[in-house]
């Protein structure tokens, strides 16, 4: 894509691959997933956001303007 990993989104329901994308220096949004309860809690605690559906996107923009700001 040709971006850097901070300035780049991975959209993820899966613990496993949301802790590699946040080891690789992305920014992570976790997405609800009905066969991933067992790892909910954290994912939601390790996600930078987390959705509780994709057709949420415009929560996503206002919650990861807020983050872009921080930085």
């Amino acid at each position: 894509m040709g971006t850097l990993p901070r300035d780049t989104w991975v959209f993820e329901d899966g613990l496993y691959a949301i802790k590699t994308a946040k080891n690789a220096g992305f920014r992570t949004a976790g997405v609800y997933d009905a066969s991933n309860m067992d790892d909910l809690d954290e994912i939601k605690r390790i996600s930078d956001i987390y959705l509780e559906k994709l057709d949420g996107f415009n929560d996503f923009f206002m919650k990861a303007s807020s983050l872009i700001k921080q930085y």
